[in-house]
């Protein structure tokens, strides 16, 4: 068996790679790709022109091949394709909303952990929309989502398409202190299995920075959506809207409609439960608060 690899005048930077094809020695034209799926690799940043002409080139080529292969298009850019190639990642610039925002301050936190300080940082954008689209251009190459927003809007738009690698996501930190990856996105290493991808089985992440990423996981996490009572509010009325929201928790058809609509099931903390994760952060440790003022002032100069 030999692959052969073609590069189509005209496309820089596109190689048509045709795996497991036998010689052609002695077969017709119209038997050789007959059956076969090509695969069209493009080697320069999506949302390019060599991404935009090379998928035009897949869409109509095959009628015109003897044999009619299938042809898939595929954006690889050189460098980062695997988790693991993103721990020997550098010089990337990562999209965010404000500097104080707790997204973006959890990505910062968890990349000078990860990697150190090999990145730069973009921020401003009015919304995830505009990050999406600044990644597919290139003048940001790296961002994270909530689930429910990487599963309804990245996977089929930038995922599938193979325009964008998810690297790893957050655990959800637990009351008892230990964490716990999302059976949502099971596919995806977490953060600390990266973390220990690249300093050992047994490592875990120490020091400030850790315990303010801890924080905020719980809060990006735990109460990314939150619904609270205004002060003074009737206790009769919390616990009936308590009572509300357990009973929605069982719902088969609210659960139905909600993964249908948001391509993730809800991820709903009740009751006894939900205040004890309220209750957990309550009062944080008056360090924590002035180093997330530092942070976030050395972030701004």
């Amino acid at each position: 068996m030999r692959r052969r690899n073609i590069i189509l005048a005209g496309m820089a930077g596109v190689v048509l790679l045709a795996a497991g094809i036998t010689s052609p020695t002695a077969a017709p034209a119209a038997e050789f790709f007959a059956g076969k799926t090509l695969t069209m690799v493009n080697n320069y940043p999506p949302g390019g022109a060599s991404d935009t002409e090379g998928r035009i080139f897949a869409r109509f080529l095959p009628k015109y091949i003897p044999g009619n292969p299938k042809i898939i298009f595929k954006d690889v850019k050189p460098g980062i394709n695997s988790p693991a190639d993103f721990l020997k990642a550098h010089d990337f610039k990562i999209a965010g909303l404000s500097d104080a925002a707790v997204h973006d301050v959890r990505n910062r936190l968890s990349l000078d952990l990860l990697l150190g300080p090999v990145y730069g940082n973009v921020t401003g954008f009015r919304g995830f929309a505009p990050m999406f689209k600044a990644i597919l251009q290139n003048e940001v190459q790296f961002s994270s989502s909530s689930i429910p927003g990487y599963q309804g809007t990245v996977v089929p738009t930038m995922v599938e398409p193979g325009l964008v690698i998810p690297v790893f996501h957050f655990e959800v930190s637990k009351s008892d202190g230990t964490f716990q990856g999302s059976p949502d996105v099971g596919d995806i290493p977490t953060y600390l299995d990266l973390y220990k991808m690249k300093n050992g089985k047994d490592a875990m992440p120490s020091g400030i920075k850790w315990e303010a990423l801890k924080l905020l996981n719980i809060l990006y996490t735990n109460l990314l959506r939150t619904v609270l009572m205004p002060p003074g509010a009737p206790q009769e009325a919390a616990d009936a809207l308590a009572k509300g929201f357990d009973g929605l928790a069982n719902d088969a058809e609210f659960l139905a409609a909600y993964k249908k609509i948001v391509k993730a099931p809800p991820n709903m903390i009740t009751g006894t439960a939900g205040r004890a994760v309220i209750a957990n952060i309550s009062s944080v440790d008056p360090k924590l608060v002035s180093f997330f003022k530092q942070y976030i002032a050395d972030a701004r100069k």
